[in-house]
Parts: structure tokens; C-alpha cells; sequence
């Protein structure tokens, strides 16, 4: 399975090369062009990722035994017809290249939320009583700050704009607040999210109970 796999990588890497050798001399961009051009984002690159998974999940399930042959013959024939698949007027390529777009924004947005618990917890930033700290009202009003941050970071990078419908940007956003600048409003926050930070680590210590 593997070994298949890294044989159609490497098919993948040969024509990506022989392609850039193509436009041998020329800008990234020319490249780009030359593949849009010959078809490769449209149809080409469709088709290999169809056959990938295609060929993938017929090996995985056994549907037709371990007979690698007749498997390939079918997901070839069946990732060809997306060569001539357009549904709903919208080009295959199109659905592939927003979904992965998409996807990708996702999936750096729940990066980000990672990295941020993972400092948490590494314990080297943080205070030796932090877990002792964050409980009951503490520990949800952090979390609230910390998904503040990271949907501010989203909206910035203008993340909302994968939903249809929704395309809000800061701008839009800080200046529908009371009507404050983003200027403003990026000073009050930073003055109450530094004494909130300030407040939570100078609570005293609660004497243990005996």
C-alpha cells in the first residue's frame, strides 16, 4: 500500500518536473500560467487525486480482493469520467481548489487553538500555580479570552469569507462597536485584556483547607 502510494508521488513529482522543464528559464508565474493553460489544475491534477482515493479505498475495503490489477483498471475508468464531470455548472477543479482553500483555513485556525494550549501546559511560561489558578469562573473567562483571540486572528485574515454570505472584515466589525475606531477599540482591548492577565495573577492564594 505504501509502496503504491509512493509510486504515484513520485509519478506526480516527474511530471511536475518535466513540466517546470518546460518553462526551463521562465518566472513561477509563467509556470503557473503554462500548467493553467495545458490543462493540468483542471484536469490533470482532478483526476490523480481521484484515482488516489479511488484506488486507495478499493485496496483498504477488499472489494475486489487483492487483485491490484483489476483495481486499477477501475479507478482509472472511474477517475476519467471527472474529466467530463461539471456539476451544477461549477467546474470540478473549482470545488476541489475552494474545498482544499477551505479546508486549509480550518485546519490552521484549530493549529493556532493547539499551539496556544500547548504553551499552556508546557509550563514554562506560566506560573508553577497556573493550574491552580485557572478553576471555576477563572478557567471559562480565560477560555473566552482565548477564543476571542483566535477568532479575531480568523477574522482578520478574512477566514469568514469561506462562509457564503458572510464576509466580515475588522473594519466592518470594530466599526459597528459603539462606533470606535479600530484604533480605539485596539487600545481598549489591549488595556482590558492586560488587566484581566494582571488580575488573574495577582489573585491571592486561597489558604487550604483543613
Amino acid at each position: 500500500m505504501r509502496t503504491d502510494i509512493l509510486k504515484l508521488g513520485l509519478g506526480l513529482a516527474f511530471s511536475v518536473l518535466m513540466l517546470s522543464t518546460v518553462a526551463f528559464a521562465q518566472g513561477l508565474q509563467d509556470v503557473i500560467q503554462i500548467a493553467k493553460d495545458v490543462g493540468v489544475f483542471q484536469f490533470y491534477l482532478p483526476f490523480l487525486l481521484s484515482f488516489a482515493v479511488l484506488y486507495a479505498l478499493l485496496l483498504k475495503t477488499g472489494v475486489f480482493g487483492a487483485q491490484k490489477n483489476l483495481v486499477t483498471i477501475i479507478a482509472l475508468a472511474a477517475s476519467g469520467f471527472i474529466m467530463v464531470y461539471t456539476p451544477v455548472g461549477i467546474a470540478f477543479s473549482t470545488f476541489l481548489a475552494n474545498f482544499v482553500g477551505n479546508a486549509i483555513v480550518v485546519i490552521l485556525t484549530i493549529i493556532v487553538v493547539l499551539i496556544f494550549v500547548g504553551m499552556l501546559q508546557s509550563g514554562k511560561i506560566l506560573p508553577e500555580n497556573f493550574n491552580d489558578i485557572m478553576k471555576g469562573n477563572t478557567l471559562w473567562l480565560f477560555l473566552l479570552l482565548l477564543v476571542l483571540i483566535v477568532l479575531g486572528v480568523f477574522v482578520a485574515s478574512g477566514g469568514t469569507s469561506i462562509f457564503p454570505g458572510l464576509n466580515i472584515s475588522t473594519k466592518q466589525l470594530f466599526g459597528s462597536i459603539g462606533g470606535l475606531s479600530p484604533t480605539t477599540l485596539a487600545i481598549i482591548l489591549l488595556v482590558v485584556g492586560t488587566g484581566i492577565i494582571v488580575w488573574l495573577f495577582s489573585k491571592p492564594d486561597k489558604a487550604p483547607a483543613k
